[in-house]
């Protein structure tokens, strides 16, 4: 029986078993690259050649994906940042007049 990633929880997945595989999954065989046992990812996967990628053993599931850049990550949040900045600063919440009631008679 086939079984989905699941769901993550820290560092733990629990196997999701319905028999189903993930969208996109797609069955191959792994083949011989000198000393190392390699897989071909299809062009749909969306990876270019040359693209770095982490790779995460989870029991049985092997996880490919993009890795992260750092270096883009921090220019990403200092960009968000300085355009929080620009902004300015919060205004002080300003004071509502109370709500009056009108008197009603009979509603006591």
């Amino acid at each position: 029986m086939r079984h989905s990633l699941g769901k993550r929880y820290g560092k733990a997945y629990i196997p999701d078993y319905t028999g189903v595989q993930p969208m996109g999954a797609i069955e191959t065989r792994t083949f011989r690259s000198g000393n190392s046992v390699a897989v071909r990812l299809p062009k749909s996967f969306g990876l270019p050649a040359g693209t770095m990628v982490t790779m995460e053993q989870v029991g049985d599931t092997v996880m490919v994906k993009p890795a992260v850049d750092a270096d883009a990550e921090k220019a990403k949040v200092s960009e968000l940042i300085r355009r929080l900045r620009s902004i300015g600063p919060i205004t002080p919440i300003e004071e509502r007049a109370p709500i009056e009631f009108p008197d009603r008679t009979g509603m006591e």
